[in-house]
């Protein structure tokens, strides 16, 4: 039964969708974080986030740095959302560029930070 008297909620329906907030695709326009294609893609990341490492190392040597272009392509490929556009990708990566880097992103520090907000939106009150 219920309880606690509150009306249920249907599972397909997320917050965004009940307040018409949230974007449903991102176009470069709108902020990234309002699209539901970055919730999914934060969750993507947080569940697969061993495997993006075990990737970054790969191909970087362990060395804790990837060329920005290599760091997309592996997100696109590990997380299966090839139908993404590039902008998404750079928003995404962003939070890792390092501008002393030229170019390149420091991975560790993108899978905390994506590992942090996850776990933030987790324990968000629904």
């Amino acid at each position: 039964g219920n309880p606690t008297g509150a009306v249920p909620q249907s599972s397909h329906s997320s917050l965004s969708q009940r307040t018409g907030v949230i974007a449903q695709r991102f176009d470069g326009s709108q902020n990234l974080e309002e699209t539901k294609d970055y919730d999914r893609v934060i969750v993507l990341i947080g569940k697969n986030r061993r495997l993006l490492l075990e990737s970054f190392d790969r191909i970087s040597g362990r060395a804790g740095f990837i060329d920005t272009a290599k760091g997309r392509d592996i997100l696109k490929s590990v997380l299966n959302q090839h139908d993404q556009p590039d902008a998404f990708w750079t928003k995404i990566l962003q939070i890792a560029d390092k501008e002393k880097l030229g170019n390149r992103i420091d991975y560790r520090f993108l899978l905390e930070v994506y590992k942090e907000r996850l776990s933030s939106k987790d324990n968000f009150p629904r």
